[in-house]
C-alpha cells in the first residue's frame, strides 16, 4: 500500500504546496513529532550537500525500530520525487547492521546505503 501525504492532513497539504523541496523538509522537521511523537527530524542545508538526519531514541524494539526508519526514509524519498517529479538520489547511513532481506527496499529507491554507521542519515543534493 502505498501512502500519499495527503493523508497527513492540513501538514501534508502544506507540505504538497510547499515552493521548494527544501521548504517541504523544513515543514516535515517542525511537525513530524505531532505524527509520529517518538522520532525526531532534523534538516539541514548548512554543508555541501544537504542532509536529512532522523533520530529514534525513544523506540527501542528492534527489529521494530529498524522496519520504522526504513520505511520513513523510503516514503520520504518517494515524497519528494512525487514533490520535485525527479527522481531523488541520495547517499544513506543506517545507525544498524543490514537486516535480511533489505534488498527488496533498494529496488524502490535510488540511492547509495551503507550500514553500520554513527547516525541514520541522508545527504542529497541541494539543488532538489
Amino acid at each position: 500500500t502505498q501512502m500519499r501525504i495527503s493523508v497527513h492532513g492540513f501538514i501534508g497539504y502544506a507540505i504538497m504546496s510547499a515552493p521548494t523541496a527544501t521548504d517541504a523538509l523544513m515543514l516535515a522537521s517542525r511537525f513530524i513529532q505531532i505524527r509520529v511523537p517518538f522520532l525526531q527530524l532534523h534538516f539541514s542545508t548548512m554543508q555541501t550537500k544537504a542532509s536529512i538526519q532522523l533520530i529514534c531514541e525513544d523506540l527501542h524494539l528492534e527489529p521494530l525500530r529498524q522496519e520504522v526508519l526504513i520505511a520513513l526514509t523510503v516514503g520520504i524519498l518517494s515524497m519528494g520525487k512525487a514533490l520535485t517529479g525527479q527522481e531523488l538520489y541520495a547517499d544513506i547511513e543506517c545507525d544498524f547492521p543490514k537486516p535480511k532481506g533489505f534488498d527488496k527496499y533498494l529496488k524502490l529507491i535510488n540511492a547509495n546505503v551503507s550500514f553500520n554507521k554513527p547516525k541514520l542519515i541522508a545527504y542529497f543534493d541541494k539543488s532538489y
